[in-house]
């Protein structure tokens, strides 16, 4: 019985999902434009990463997995 209300209440929504054109109000906004500005060519490389300036370190391992399979052997 829940389920037919919630296909109720969502049926509408679906529906109104379906439009043709996509409106804001009553007027139609413009879709299908195109892109500007000029691709230029390139690649990508380690030298790009400041290496000397990172200063990121991994989370400690857990010590206590390790204790435990210790002393199971």
């Amino acid at each position: 019985m829940k389920a037919r209300w919630t296909l109720l209440a969502v049926a509408p929504l679906a529906l109104a999902a379906c439009e043709d054109e996509a409106t804001i109000g009553d007027e139609p906004i413009e879709t299908g434009g195109e892109a500007a500005g000029e691709v230029l060519g390139g690649t990508i490389s380690d030298d790009m990463i400041p290496l000397d300036q990172l200063t990121s370190t991994s989370p400690p391992a857990e010590e206590a997995a390790d204790e435990a399979e210790e002393s199971e052997d």
